[in-house]
């Protein structure tokens, strides 16, 4: 959903479901909300800079997921010759039925801003995101059967920054 009031604020708000077919069966859908908000200040009437003709601050925060691998979470087994040519099936991959996406929450603040009749544009912009439930893979004992990696959500990331940009035209 989008709003904007006297061209000069606008929110966003949405909102996304995903029930993945490659969560695990312990796991229900994913729910990821996201909302923005921007103000452009220099069309407000106590405005009053001369030589900066545009300002507009805005802010962001939302999440997003990544999907764990097709078949995670469905434990797997490979045809193979038996004694005697017989046929026979062997453990091929062990799934995780609690594997779920890899969450990312994100929050930007910033600013456009222009200066001498547009001659000169700036953008700042400071971002902090944070990544829960990581998807990696862990090594598997030899012990229980199923050789390779068990696919599983662990950790925490947190990232975060500065952006800007300057521009100028003759």
């Amino acid at each position: 959903q989008e709003a904007g009031w006297n061209d000069r604020i606008f929110l966003t708000a949405a909102v996304r479901g995903d029930d993945n077919s490659a969560f695990g069966s312990d796991f229900d859908a994913a729910i990821y909300p996201k909302f923005s908000g921007t103000w452009v200040v220099s069309e407000e009437d106590f405005w009053n800079v001369g030589w900066l003709n545009s300002l507009r601050l805005r802010t962001a925060w939302g999440q997003s997921g990544r999907q764990p691998e097709t078949f995670d979470a469905v434990t797997l087994f490979s045809p193979a010759t038996g004694p005697g040519g017989s046929a026979a099936v062997r453990p091929a991959t062990l799934g995780n039925p609690d594997i779920g996406p890899e969450v990312s929450s994100e929050l930007e603040l910033g600013f456009d801003a222009a200066f001498l009749d547009d001659r000169i544009s700036s953008e700042f912009t400071y971002y902090y995101q944070t990544t829960e439930d990581a998807l990696t893979s862990l090594p598997l004992s030899p012990t229980n059967g199923f050789p390779g990696n068990l696919a599983a959500n662990l950790g925490q990331l947190d990232t975060w920054g500065y952006e800007v940009a300057l521009s100028a035209r003759a």
